[in-house]
């Protein structure tokens, strides 16, 4: 019995210089017909995954060149970080063993508009159809260009026009991939219906009118819908206290196409131009509605707590609209602008009792430098009326910048432009971190008459 032990070591399809060109090729000697086949390490994925992904079968016939190319194959799979393997031969049979050392991650998989199926009726098929699919994959490898092939097939056999993409998306930039998505590109699909499951009456008019306005008629896919409910969606739900509401995976059917006079005019149009409509299903659950208690303020020297708290205007025992308190916060932001504070920022602490059902919140305040008034330049003008125009000018050099001020100050100044004319004005600020001034150049441009 001879048993021979090979090693491959971390995994990178190994290229081997052929041979062929320094001697005539050498015919394999067969090792005999395997026997048994184990793989060891396994984890995630079963023997029999394995297996099927290699091509090994008992009672193959194979030389050793197969088993190298057998490592190779999965190796390039990405699903692998190390594979080795060994065998021994007895009486022309073979056992072969294969040790693997499976990769630390996988990473989620999203089926971006693949709409003729259920995502379940989906995942069956491909492991049905991909051994080594998981419901997640390797973040790279040719695992996912098997996916691809897999979901192409799918798609080709059901007639359905168009090509079977994928793309790795990072979150971060130069990160490794968190998610690979699979799309069919070159088929027109858009969103008819969007249903919210469970959602009250209440609110039923508010994500209407937000679906109508970001998708209805607008090109299905999946992500896009998910995007939307985070901000669109969950900000009708912010608004009336819901801070704990909850969106579902999105999922859309074929919907019958509605029978309109423009649709009847045009049954001459090839049935493969004529976009696929879809009704959409994006389940929500709402939670606990939580009402407002106190806001304590955290950072600010500027302005006071009650100067704040007149800004965000949040009721003590109303629903607490977190929808409110950014926007309030917001018009804080322009309030400290009109003092010079130009870099404010602020952060947003919940403090939730779903007991009691009550909110509070802590807002941090990032007031950041006070930026003062630099230079004042006028151009367009000539001398006389650019002088007039700065002894109009309030503020001077070294007193905090007001944002606001400018478009009063155009609004309010009367430059003494020829009767008649029309003139666009250009404000352009100069804002220099070093000493933390603003400068202005206000352009005055004669308009182009047609």
């Amino acid at each position: 019995m001879i048993r021979r032990p090979h090693a491959v070591l971390p995994l990178l399809i190994l290229a081997l210089a052929p041979l062929s060109c320094l001697a005539s090729p050498q015919v394999e000697k067969p090792l005999g017909k395997i026997k048994e086949i184990h793989v060891t390490g396994l984890k995630l994925y079963t023997q029999a995954e394995v297996l099927a992904a290699s091509g090994l079968k008992v009672g193959q016939s194979i030389v050793e060149g197969d088993l190298k190319g057998v490592v190779n194959h999965l190796g390039a799979t990405g699903a692998f970080s190390e594979i080795s393997y060994s065998y021994s031969t007895s009486a022309g049979t073979v056992k072969v063993e294969l040790a693997v050392v499976e990769v630390d991650k996988l990473v989620p998989v999203q089926f971006e508009n693949f709409i003729w199926w259920t995502d379940a009726d989906l995942r069956t098929q491909l492991r049905a159809r991909v051994p080594l699919f998981k419901d997640k994959l390797p973040a790279e490898g040719t695992i996912n260009d098997s996916v691809a092939d897999a979901l192409q097939a799918m798609v080709s056999e059901r007639g359905i026009p168009g090509n079977v993409q994928y793309s790795r998306q990072v979150t971060q930039e130069g990160g490794s991939p968190e998610l690979v998505s699979y799309r069919v590109e070159g088929a027109a699909i858009r969103v008819q219906s969007v249903d919210f499951p469970a959602a009250s009456a209440e609110e039923l008019p508010d994500l209407r009118s937000a679906a109508r306005r970001q998708l209805i008629g607008k090109p299905y896919s999946a992500s896009q819908i998910s995007i939307i409910a985070e901000h669109d969606f969950r900000d009708v739900y912010l608004s009336r206290g819901y801070l704990e509401v909850k969106f579902g995976t999105p999922s859309a059917s074929v919907a019958p196409a509605p029978r309109s006079a423009a649709d009847q005019s045009n049954d001459g149009e090839a049935d493969d131009e004529k976009p696929v409509l879809v009704a959409v299903s994006l389940p929500v659950e709402s939670g606990i509605q939580f009402q407002f208690t106190t806001a304590d303020w955290v950072g600010n020297k500027a302005f006071n707590a009650d100067q704040l708290e007149k800004a965000v205007a949040l009721q003590r025992g109303q629903p607490a609209n977190l929808l409110r308190l950014r926007q309030g916060l917001e018009h804080m932001k322009k309030i400290y602008s009109t003092r010079g504070y130009m870099k404010i920022g602020y952060k947003i602490e919940p403090h939730l009792d779903p007991a009691a059902k009550t909110a509070s919140f802590t807002v941090h305040i990032q007031e950041g430098a006070v930026y003062h008034f630099g230079d004042l330049t006028f151009e367009g003008l000539d001398s006389k009326a650019a002088a007039r125009l700065r002894d109009q000018w309030t503020i001077r050099p070294g007193e905090p910048f007001d944002t606001d001020y400018e478009a009063r100050f155009l609004k309010e100044s009367q430059p003494p432009l020829p009767p008649g004319s029309k003139w666009s004005i250009i404000v352009e600020e100069h804002v220099n971190e070093s000493d933390k001034t603003v400068d202005l150049t206000i352009r005055y441009v004669p308009a182009i008459s047609k």
